[in-house]
């Protein structure tokens, strides 16, 4: 995917260009790699895996209804450990390509807290300024918002759970609130509009709510990367649709995988001659829909919008709630799983950081923890310089020259604000404080005379 580049331009997120001259351990190799975009190593299933700190929705829903004793236990980063400065070493080739070092700094922290804590990094294999700029920037955001992990202990429902996985966690214990359960398996009927709880819950006038709730279904995953009717899947994707002969008359037809026998028999073309090995598991999703129920104590949640399919009894359900744009606490919070052990036979043991995937515009795109400087301010791509104002002129005779002399006067730009567009209203851009400008430009008409005039 293309990115700004800091200068204008645009350029590949990520970028490895790497020179290897002598023997070194695998796995540290290996690890160091994966820093280029931005990943950790994990040994699962036999294999060394890599895992991206990318955009991701939540698989799985954990309550007190779910979890061993109820208890979720959480702990923060020392304030004292939190690093505001990253010095980031990059490969750079106007240097003749040796490695230059780039301060990358979150100022507002610094401001608050009148102390600078800092921390060397190595952009590996970043041959660029801005991929070397975005590597500092997601430490330092990573710092600043991801503060919090939280652990707890679940039964067997877990095993399918690796780390980088997104969950959602409802402790009703933190702030005394419980908007999160399970789906009702009484006769009260459930549909994919209407869902049933577990318990009575209690919705605020003024407050809007999201319900998500987790469906666990099986399906077809791809053994190897394989395209199927223009669709790229890599191995380890959930594969929807193949081409199945469901007529057995050697007709091959894209179809839905409803069943481990449709996924035995799945071709990847209608030719039917392209083998397509594909593995049969459980999977989970969590789907999250906009509730429509009137406020006030609550044993049924009605949504806005279908569900793709009818909630199972005893699924998971949680509630997210929102009141004047900000998020309220008690709400389902994303975490993105770290770790998972086994404690015994039937207990799994799991740690998970919180995880907001506004992170990745803010690294990519304009980092947002930060102060102005009002010495040295930063000029933007969209900044809207105001034109001078009360200009004026004055002639006066020069006996020693020929002609008449004038002197040009007028007052500069320290406007501070949001340029508008007079006609449409449309903002055009943001003002900025002009008094260290360097110079400028006057044209003119006259002739034999350069135009524009630098000052």
């Amino acid at each position: 995917v293309l990115v700004d580049d800091g200068k204008g331009g645009v350029e590949p997120r990520f970028t490895a260009n790497l020179y290897f001259t002598k023997a070194a351990d695998a796995y540290k190799v290996l690890k160091d790699i994966a820093t280029v975009f931005r990943s950790m190593l994990y040994y699962i299933d036999g294999k060394v895996v890599p895992v991206m700190d990318a955009p991701s929705g939540p698989v799985y829903n954990f309550t007190k209804s779910n979890v061993i004793e109820g208890a979720f236990s959480y702990e923060g980063t020392g304030s004292k450990t939190r690093i505001n400065q990253c010095i980031v070493t990059w490969i750079d080739p106007d240097a003749n390509y040796k490695a230059s070092p780039l301060l990358v700094e979150d100022r507002l922290n610094i401001a608050e807290t009148g102390r600078i804590i800092s921390q060397s990094a190595m952009a590996m294999g970043a041959t660029s300024e801005g991929q070397a700029l975005r590597y500092g920037r997601w430490k330092l955001w990573t710092a600043a918002n991801q503060r919090e992990v939280v652990s707890f202990s679940t039964a067997l429902n877990a095993t399918f759970l690796v780390p980088g996985d997104i969950i959602n966690v409802q402790d009703a214990d933190r702030y005394a609130v419980r908007i999160g359960g399970r789906v009702s398996n009484s006769g009260t009927a459930r549909s994919i509009t209407s869902i049933p709880l577990d318990s009575t819950t209690n919705l605020v006038s003024g407050s809007t709510y999201k319900l998500s709730v987790m469906f666990v279904e099986p399906g077809a995953f791809a053994t190897e990367d394989v395209t199927i009717s223009g669709v790229d899947y890599k191995k380890g994707d959930l594969v929807k649709q193949a081409f199945i002969d469901s007529n057995n008359n050697g007709t091959y037809t894209l179809q839905n995988i409803d069943s481990e026998v449709d996924a035995i028999n799945a071709k990847a073309t209608a030719a039917g001659t392209d083998a397509l090995v594909l593995s049969w598991s459980e999977t989970t999703r969590v789907e999250t829909q906009d509730v429509s129920t009137s406020t006030g104590s609550v044993d049924t949640l009605t949504v806005s919008t279908a569900f793709s399919a009818i909630p199972p009894a005893e699924s998971i359900w949680v509630l997210t709630e929102t009141a004047g744009g900000q998020t309220v606490l008690g709400s389902a919070k994303e975490y993105k799983v770290l770790a998972i052990s086994q404690g015994s036979k039937n207990e799994f043991s799991i740690t998970a950081v919180e995880h907001y995937d506004e992170k990745f515009s803010a690294v990519d795109e304009d980092f947002t923890t930060y102060i102005a400087d009002s010495v040295y301010p930063a000029v933007r791509h969209n900044d809207v310089v105001p034109p001078v104002t009360d200009v004026y002129a004055t002639s006066m005779m020069n006996p020693d020259k020929i002609g008449e002399e004038l002197t040009i006067q007028w007052t500069p730009p320290l406007a501070v604000g949001t340029a508008v567009d007079a006609t449409t209203g449309a903002e055009e851009g943001t003002l900025g404080n002009y008094e260290h400008i360097a110079g400028y430009e006057i044209t003119h008409n006259f002739p034999e005379i350069e135009s524009p005039i630098t000052i």
